[in-house]
Protein backbone atom coordinates (compact mmCIF):
# COMPACT_ATOMS: atom_id res chain seq x y z
CA UNK A 1 0.00 0.00 0.00
CA UNK A 2 2.81 2.42 0.86
CA UNK A 3 4.55 1.67 -2.45
CA UNK A 4 1.37 2.60 -4.31
CA UNK A 5 1.04 5.87 -2.40
CA UNK A 6 4.70 6.72 -3.00
CA UNK A 7 4.26 5.95 -6.70
CA UNK A 8 1.22 8.23 -6.90
CA UNK A 9 3.08 10.95 -5.04
CA UNK A 10 5.96 10.65 -7.49
CA UNK A 11 3.60 10.89 -10.47
CA UNK A 12 1.91 13.98 -9.03
CA UNK A 13 5.32 15.55 -8.44
CA UNK A 14 6.40 14.83 -12.01
CA UNK A 15 3.13 16.27 -13.34
CA UNK A 16 3.56 19.57 -11.49
CA UNK A 17 7.24 19.75 -12.46
CA UNK A 18 6.35 19.36 -16.14
CA UNK A 19 3.58 21.98 -15.87
CA UNK A 20 6.14 24.46 -14.56
CA UNK A 21 8.48 23.68 -17.46
CA UNK A 22 5.65 24.14 -19.97
CA UNK A 23 4.67 27.51 -18.49
CA UNK A 24 8.28 28.69 -18.51
CA UNK A 25 8.73 27.79 -22.16
CA UNK A 26 5.46 29.53 -23.05
CA UNK A 27 6.91 32.81 -21.75
CA UNK A 28 9.78 32.77 -24.26
CA UNK A 29 9.01 35.37 -26.93
CA UNK A 30 9.91 34.91 -30.58
CA UNK A 31 12.21 37.68 -31.88
CA UNK A 32 10.04 38.20 -34.99
CA UNK A 33 6.44 37.39 -35.90
CA UNK A 34 5.60 38.02 -39.57
CA UNK A 35 2.38 39.90 -40.31
CA UNK A 36 1.09 41.43 -43.54
CA UNK A 37 -0.78 44.15 -41.62
CA UNK A 38 -1.10 45.62 -38.14
CA UNK A 39 -3.36 43.38 -36.08
CA UNK A 40 -3.35 45.33 -32.84
CA UNK A 41 -0.80 45.86 -30.12
CA UNK A 42 1.06 42.84 -28.77
CA UNK A 43 2.79 43.01 -25.39
CA UNK A 44 6.57 43.11 -25.74
CA UNK A 45 6.53 43.77 -29.50
CA UNK A 46 6.69 46.71 -31.89
CA UNK A 47 5.16 46.59 -35.37
CA UNK A 48 7.54 47.74 -38.11
CA UNK A 49 9.32 47.00 -41.38
CA UNK A 50 12.86 45.81 -40.69
CA UNK A 51 15.41 43.18 -41.74
CA UNK A 52 12.96 40.25 -41.68
CA UNK A 53 10.18 42.18 -43.39
CA UNK A 54 6.91 43.56 -42.07
CA UNK A 55 5.75 42.29 -38.72
CA UNK A 56 6.14 42.35 -34.97
CA UNK A 57 9.68 42.64 -33.61
CA UNK A 58 10.67 42.04 -30.02
CA UNK A 59 10.77 45.40 -28.23
CA UNK A 60 14.12 45.45 -26.45
CA UNK A 61 13.29 48.78 -24.79
CA UNK A 62 10.35 47.25 -22.87
CA UNK A 63 12.63 44.82 -20.94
Amino acid sequence: MIKILLGLLLLVGIYYYMQGKKEASARILEPFVASEKFAGAKNGYVFKMDSHGLGYYLDHKSN
